[in-house]
């Protein structure tokens, strides 16, 4: 299942209250719970480099918001990448 954000309340306490098997999908929630996660540090930073291999350097993102874990990764891992570019 994916929920829409890891920090509201009442989905945690759903959560918690669900009496069947569930696994997450690229949700990081404080519960004991199973999840798939996906490395979307890696795959922009790959992006993001065969971007710049091409020439580019007006790069931007736009994703989803810091309330669910794709966006902090996604973020992240852009800032993290325009600090290296601003490097060379």
């Amino acid at each position: 299942m994916t929920i829409n954000n890891e920090q509201d309340a009442r989905t945690i306490k759903r959560l918690k209250e669900l009496r069947i098997p569930s696994v997450l999908l690229d949700r990081d929630v404080p519960l004991e719970i199973d999840a798939v996660l996906t490395e979307h540090a890696t795959g922009l930073r790959q992006a993001t480099s065969y971007l710049i291999e091409l020439g580019h350097r007006r790069i931007a993102i736009i994703t989803a918001g810091s309330d669910i874990r794709p966006g902090r990764e996604r973020v992240r891992a852009s800032s993290r990448r325009s600090g290296a570019a601003a490097c060379r």
